[in-house]
């Protein structure tokens, strides 16, 4: 029983990766800015606003839940991390 939770649990991303997932959600936020400011003639306005609006809800989405794992600890070595507690209770058995 103690293994399929094991299996179930997802590992936790590392500080950088965390990092970096949130310059890509500025970054699609940026494209959202640059799409409506430089809205060109070439592309129906129509397609270019349908992505704008997709690139700031996702970079949106993307900055808001690495701000919450930064604040939960939900990172490697973070508060959430009990991967080193486990580690121990088991070499003490």
């Amino acid at each position: 029983m103690g293994e399929k939770n094991e299996n179930r649990k997802r590992p936790l991303p590392t500080q950088i990766m965390l990092t970096l997932r949130g310059f890509i959600g500025f970054y699609l936020l940026y494209l959202a800015v640059g799409l409506i400011r430089d809205e060109s003639g070439g592309a129906p306005r129509m397609l270019v606003m349908v992505f704008a609006v997709i690139f700031a809800i996702a970079g949106t989405f993307l900055v808001a839940w690495i701000i919450r794992s930064f604040i939960r600890g939900e990172y490697v070595g973070g508060k959430a991390d009990v991967s080193d507690e486990m580690e121990n209770t088991e070499t003490e058995e």
